[in-house]
This record gives C-alpha cells, structure tokens and sequence, in this order.
C-alpha cells in the first residue's frame, strides 16, 4: 500500500514540475494532492508498524476497503471507476484481501507505467464457481523493466496460492487489462 502512495506522490510531483511555470494554480492543486497522499501514506505506514508492534498482521479487508482503494485514485485525479457486482459483496470475503491487493498493484502499475490514459475500470463479478476480477486502461504502455515486473508476478503468485489464476497483459485495442480468476469454492 506504501508504494501506491508513494507512486502518486511522484506521478503528482512530475506533473506540477511540468506545469509549474504555465499553469501555477495546476501546480498548486497537485501539491494539495502530494500532501493528502503523504498524509494518507502516513496513516497506512502507522497503522502496518503498528500491527508489526503488536505482532498482529493487519486489519482483513473488506470490500468498503475496496471502494476506498478506487475512490482515492479517483480523488487523485485517476479516471477510474468500479463496477462489483452486488452478489460478490455478499458471499467472497475471504478472497477480499486478495482483491484489494491485486486491484492496488493494478492501479499502481497504471501510474507507473500507462501514458495518455482516459478510462480505467475496476470490475469484480463471479463466473461458475470463480471470482473475477478486471482492471483494465486504455493508455500506452511503456516497457516493463525486470523489476517493475515483480508486481506481476506477485499478484499471479497470490492467485496461484489461491488456485486461480491470473492474467496481465496488452489488449487488442491498445491498453492493458489484468484479470484474476480465484476459485470461490472454499471461501465462502
């Protein structure tokens, strides 16, 4: 979660570096923006040193903390929306910790990577017996470098242990679209 925060930090100080001069009231906005992600970057790095401190791990999530995860994208000027089903909401949430992760290493790499994006869309719905869960953008892709690549492999090694699966990639219509496939039997 750190990294997602710190992520927005930069990508919000890049852009008032490059507007700085011709759009001061833009450069304000984006530093408003840099102090509630330090802020809010603060709260998470207490709360995980506090959970260290007391040798708990922390707090499950939920799917609130879900809707949480999209809505400060949104409030740092992500163009990103959610559609989870209703039914998910009610019957997956062992599997929420595993979404929240792979839903805020998604839009972590949409930060870090994506250029020109105008559409993000978070969705979680069930198939059969599996959650799935999408985040996909339209922008360009820069290429990954060996260490970005670790996100990735992360979110797919924590589908694995799940006995899912997961996807990442390029689509046919430009953009990137990650897909999760966590089997819902045994998590309800």
């Amino acid at each position: 979660m750190v990294g997602h925060y710190v992520t927005g930090i930069i990508v919000q100080a890049q852009a008032a570096r490059h507007v700085a001069t011709r759009q001061p009231d833009a450069a304000f906005e984006a530093l408003a923006n840099i102090e509630k992600a330090g802020a809010d970057a603060m709260v998470v790095m207490r709360r995980m040193v506090g959970g260290l401190r007391n040798n708990n791990s922390t707090q499950p999530r939920t799917w609130e903390d879900v809707d949480q995860l999209v809505a400060n994208a949104a409030a740092h000027g992500e163009p990103v929306t959610a559609n989870i089903d209703a039914d998910v909401r009610c019957v997956e949430p062992a599997l929420v910790p595993s979404v929240h992760r792979i839903i805020a290493e998604s839009l972590t790499n949409v930060r870090r990577h994506a250029r020109n994006v105008t559409v993000v869309e978070v969705g979680a719905f069930r198939d059969n017996d599996h959650l799935v869960v999408t985040v996909r953008n339209d922008g360009q892709t820069a290429a990954l470098s060996g260490h970005d690549a670790f996100g990735i492999i992360g979110m797919r090694e924590r589908a694995a242990s799940l006995g899912g699966s997961l996807i990442a990639g390029p689509t046919p219509n430009g953009g990137w679209l990650v897909r999760a496939e966590l089997p819902t039997v045994g998590h309800r």
